[in-house]
């Protein structure tokens, strides 16, 4: 029962209309707030010890985009009511049999 109720809080269902008015569903799939606190936890430490710790400018740099990066993306999930889906799914509605 809890993992289900962490599988719902991490998808977001919406509909709308395409381009062709036909019905659709748009589901949002984000990380959950708990394995978002992990990776802030991992992602900002190691993003200071890159930047610190490395002699090579250029792995320096790309070391704390990613890192600090990631620290940002899983900090915005963990401190936001919605957080930022990663993935979007439409599909089409279904067509009734007649």
């Amino acid at each position: 029962m809890m993992a289900m109720k962490s599988i719902d809080s991490a998808v977001h269902l919406r509909t709308g209309d395409d381009e062709l008015g036909e019905a659709q569903a748009v589901f949002q799939i984000r990380p959950s707030k708990g394995i978002s606190l992990i990776m802030l936890v991992v992602a900002a430490p190691l993003g200071i010890y890159g930047v610190v710790a490395n002699p090579f400018i250029f792995f320096k740099v790309m070391w704390g985009v990613f890192a600090f990066g990631l620290a940002i993306f899983h900090g915005v999930n963990v401190f936001s009511r919605r957080g930022v889906s990663f993935i979007e799914v439409r599909r089409k509605g279904r067509r009734r049999l007649r």
